[in-house]
């Protein structure tokens, strides 16, 4: 794969990985969902579901430029996403729902 593509899928993990962090907070879970707000096992799920995914996005940037600036990268992929998730939950939260949440 390309760099490019690499540090794309990057951002995507990141995105993804913030937003399940926010859908584990009830808060949040209610402005996107009509849902039941999640009992602890689904919010546990939803919280270890964005680490992975941040970690995983670690590992891409990693994957991509030495240690000092793929840490530089990871966070500003971390800064872009938390942007992002929070614009979507203030402007559009329903567009949220294409986030799996598990069973």
């Amino acid at each position: 794969m390309s760099e490019g593509a690499l540090l794309t899928l990057a951002l995507l993990c990141s995105a993804a990985g913030a937003g399940w962090m926010a859908l584990a907070m009830e808060t949040h879970w209610k402005q996107v969902h009509t849902a039941p707000v999640p009992d602890r096992g689904k919010a546990r799920l939803l919280r270890v579901l964005g680490g992975l995914a941040l970690s995983a996005s670690l590992g891409l940037c990693l994957s991509v430029d030495h240690p000092s600036m793929a840490a530089l990268v990871w966070i500003m992929t971390l800064a872009a996403s938390a942007l992002l998730i929070a614009l979507t939950l203030a402007w559009r939260p329903r567009l949220l729902r294409v986030l799996p949440v598990g069973a």
